[in-house]
């Protein structure tokens, strides 16, 4: 029972291996009556790396009209690590009878045993949790990373490099391949052609260019030379049918058997 005005203190005791730091009830609203939160308390400590915690929340509710008062059920949303899924806890509270009385008495009336969050604690089955050290904070050291943070940032550079060097080696693996000396004439050029198809579609490429630059007004050739490319470096590949209209082709100066 209580009156109008009456200050009813409500203890909430909340205790697990679970951090409370920056935990706070939820917001609650009671038809017929004003509701007040105090400070709350927290304590949390660490036993053989074992980690507990307890805190004591504190609400003032105070009746503002006579009659029957109850309390709808407050609600808690914690987690649960053994369920992986968050659980919802229901605080029942206890129906009230409110009797007419001078608003601002100042009384205070709870309803549960007086208990510190400390002996909370001792009821706790407390989980492993990382040990706690106190002490100086300490800077990692960086002399052992510092040759491997070093060797990151080149490590863009390295690649490139080496990408370039491969590059370079692959041109020149591909001149020995076709071994072409400045006085060849094209036609001699495909008449060494080797077997190998990239070797041999550069030889042909060789010949025509040679050819090329002996007739610059010959458009058929330039026309073959765009059909050899568009074969090579397109969706089609290099025929013998192809090959056989190049060696026509380069041999028609001078060189019609």
């Amino acid at each position: 029972q209580a009156e109008v005005g009456q200050s009813i203190a409500w203890t909430v005791r909340i205790a697990g291996d679970g951090a409370l730091e920056g935990f706070a009830l939820p917001a609650y609203e009671a038809p017929g009556a004003a509701i007040y939160d105090k400070d709350p308390h927290l304590v949390a400590r660490v036993d053989q790396g074992r980690y507990a915690s307890a805190a004591t929340f504190r609400r003032a509710l105070v009746p503002t009209e006579p009659g029957r008062f109850a309390p709808p059920p407050m609600k808690l949303v914690t987690f649960s690590p053994s369920r992986a899924a968050y659980v919802t806890h229901e605080l029942d509270m206890p129906a009230i009878e409110v009797r007419p009385g001078r608003e601002g008495t100042g009384e205070i009336t709870s309803f549960a045993p007086d208990a510190t969050p400390e002996e909370l604690l001792d009821e706790v089955d407390m989980a492993p949790r990382p040990i706690l050290r106190s002490g100086r904070a300490q800077a990692w050291r960086l002399t052992g990373w510092l040759p491997a943070a070093l060797g990151l940032t080149a490590l863009p550079a390295l690649l490139l490099w080496l990408w370039e060097l491969s590059a370079v080696g692959r041109a020149w693996w591909d001149r020995r391949q076709v071994p072409i000396e400045v006085e060849r004439t094209a036609s001699e050029v495909v008449a060494r052609a080797p077997r190998e198809p990239k070797a041999r579609a550069t030889a042909f490429e060789t010949a025509l260019r040679l050819a090329i630059a002996e007739r610059p007004d010959d458009q058929g050739l330039q026309d073959l030379y765009d059909d050899f490319l568009r074969a090579r470096f397109g969706d089609e590949s290099i025929d013998r049918d192809l090959e056989v209209r190049i060696e026509r082709a380069v041999r028609t100066h001078g060189e019609d058997a």
